[in-house]
Formats: structure tokens, C-alpha cells, sequence
């Protein structure tokens, strides 16, 4: 996968649920800078992969804070 292939995974998220613009600014500039990382791209190939927008579950926010520290990014 490259780089747009991940920012298309995090549009999606976006595109179910309510996030506010800053937010969205925040994990896009985030991947940007980080989106070629080993690390990163199989962490959102998992997430991807276990979570969908239909999932009674999901919640981005927290999907996404839950990303960010296995990153070690807070």
C-alpha cells in the first residue's frame, strides 16, 4: 500500500462519523509525516482490517487515540 492507500483508510473513517475538522487536520498532517513507517502502516492494516464504519463498536476517536499510543505519538 502507499501512502494516499492509508489516507483513503482514514477518509473513510471520516466519512461515517462526526470529527471535527482540526481533528481530522491532526492524524492527516500525522500521516503525512509518518504514513511510509513499517510500524504505522501495519498498525492501520490491522485497525482496517478488525474495524469497520458499520461496527456497533466504532468510534474513530478512539480508534484513532488507540493508534496514536501504540505509536507513542500523545
Amino acid at each position: 500500500m502507499k501512502v494516499e492507500d492509508y489516507r483513503r483508510i482514514l477518509d473513510f473513517f471520516f466519512s461515517g462519523v462526526e470529527v471535527s475538522e482540526e481533528l481530522r487536520q491532526r492524524y492527516l498532517g500525522w500521516l503525512a509525516v509518518h504514513g511510509d513507517e513499517p510500524q504505522v502502516k501495519a498498525l492501520l492494516e490491522e485497525y482496517w482490517d478488525s474495524v469497520t464504519s458499520e461496527s456497533p463498536d466504532f468510534d474513530l476517536s478512539a480508534g484513532l487515540d488507540r493508534l496514536m499510543t501504540s505509536l507513542g505519538e500523545t
